[in-house]
């Protein structure tokens, strides 16, 4: 078991990550060897810990070498002198084509859409009228029966009037 001073926690610790093995984590005394070494490779040269104190094992650094520079082209190798040829173009122009063709199509389709709706303006108005007409024709069919009927009435009261006045 560990101290409450040597507390590390079992699943991860910020310096160790989850790697360590947590028996690593539970030994006092390894824990205690490795602050020793730790200590004794700062004072030799060429062994440098970086991090905080709690890293695991020191580790070397030498200087690396500088990588092998990198060969250049060929000098037989044939120069590129066509255009650089866009792998994405023929893709682009197919989606504009497309693009191209649904914008034609709406357009046909709103041109459509209108012509019918005017179409259809005209023909309400023509049949508005032809009721309109139907309606004044029946007015006026009222009006004449209503003047018959006035006539009829007027007539009738006549008669009776006259025989009235005669007996």
């Amino acid at each position: 078991g560990a101290d409450a001073l040597f507390h590390v926690p079992r699943a991860y610790s910020v310096y160790w990550g989850f790697g360590a093995p947590l028996a690593v984590l539970d030994d006092r005394d390894l824990l205690e060897k490795m602050a020793h070494l730790k200590q004794a490779a700062r004072q030799r040269p060429g062994l440098t810990a970086p991090g905080p104190t709690s890293s695991p094992a020191p580790t070397i650094t030498t200087p690396q070498p500088p990588p092998p520079p990198r060969r250049k082209r060929p000098s037989t190798a044939p120069k590129r002198t066509d255009p650089l040829v866009d792998p994405h173009q023929a893709a682009r122009e197919q989606l504009q084509n497309i693009r191209m063709q649904q914008k034609q199509q709406v357009a046909a389709m709103s041109a459509r859409l209108e012509k019918r709706s005017n179409e259809a303006e005209v023909n309400l108005a023509v049949r508005r009228n032809e009721l309109y007409a139907q309606a004044q024709g029946r007015v006026a069919g009222w009006d004449e029966k209503r003047k018959q009927g006035r006539m009829r009435m007027a007539s009738s009261v006549n008669e009776r009037l006259e025989m009235i006045c005669l007996n």
